[in-house]
């Protein structure tokens, strides 16, 4: 009988034991959970102003920054601020969509997230008029009306969809007259690829010195074998610009059917003071400018 009662303690203290130990581990995981941030956001022009009101036990904060795009979720930036601070300021890229989560850490222990909806699509207010694009294989023309307000002297190119990858990205330097006269032709593009076109006006290309951008799609390379054939054909496109070139030509030792391929927005004199050049032959000049896919 006392042995059945010694059992019975002992089982009653192992049990008593059990749930201590129990209570004791619960504690512990739940002591692992930090509380998430409480966060306010404000959007002003391409800058997110967000702060946080500290939270117990965390040692350092996460902002993380998403672009959506067709409601797909692409990490764009991530800051990590310390907890002697309880805000930060994200510069964005114009024209696109975003949403923001917050988070904290804090000695291996890991919060929940606050986070946003999807923030509207951020646009720069325009102070630069676009005009007519048009491309080619491997060439494209930005045209645009000058002000005095703005003065481009930059245009970027990356293809759409690798935005984010800078080694995709092509920088085009714009002259003061190139300015004024109203375009650029920027070249070694791709055939048949959609690409991103940027301007900025200042001396590096950022958000802050952004102005406008625009999408153009590069044409199919056209066959000039097969076009104008491999015989008697002379392309100027990729020669030094001569505007006196047909003039120093001599018209008799050029073949009957030559065909000359002329780079775009150049201007050629064919005739130079009181002498005006007589063509011995039937000269063709294929005026398709750059690339002879399309005229610009």
């Amino acid at each position: 009988m006392n042995l059945m009662k010694l059992m019975m303690v002992g089982l009653l203290l192992s049990s008593f034991l059990f749930l201590v130990t129990g209570c004791s581990d619960n504690d512990d995981s739940g002591a692992k959970v930090l509380l998430r941030p409480v966060a306010t956001m404000e959007v002003v022009q391409n800058k997110a102003y967000i702060s946080w009101k500290s939270v117990e036990g965390a040692t350092e904060y996460v902002v993380e920054v998403y672009k959506v795009t067709n409601k797909e979720e692409e990490l764009y930036k991530t800051e990590t601020v310390s907890t002697d601070q309880s805000s930060c300021v994200i510069v964005l890229d114009w024209e696109e969509n975003y949403k923001f989560k917050v988070k904290c850490i804090g000695n291996g222990r890991l919060s929940g997230y606050w986070e946003t909806e999807v923030t509207g699509i951020l646009y720069r207010p325009l102070s630069i008029e676009l005009k007519e694009t048009r491309t080619i294989d491997t060439q494209a023309l930005i045209s645009w009306s000058p002000n005095d307000t703005v003065v481009i002297t930059a245009l970027t190119a990356v293809p759409v969809g690798a935005e984010d990858d800078s080694q995709e990205m092509k920088v085009y330097q714009v002259s003061s007259e190139e300015y004024m006269a109203g375009s650029k032709i920027i070249g070694d593009l791709t055939p048949e690829t959609s690409y991103r076109v940027s301007l900025y006006s200042g001396a590096e290309q950022t958000s802050e010195t952004y102005q406008a951008r625009i999408e153009v799609t590069t044409e199919t390379t056209e066959n000039l074998d097969a076009d104008y054939g491999t015989a008697n054909r002379v392309d100027l496109r990729n020669e030094p610009f001569d505007p006196n070139y047909f003039n120093s030509l001599d018209w008799n030792s050029i073949a009957e059917g030559t065909t000359f391929i002329l780079p775009a927005g150049k201007t050629y004199v064919l005739n130079s003071g009181e002498s005006i050049i007589e063509f011995a032959h039937s000269v063709f000049c294929n005026s398709a400018n750059i690339g002879g896919v399309s005229y610009f």
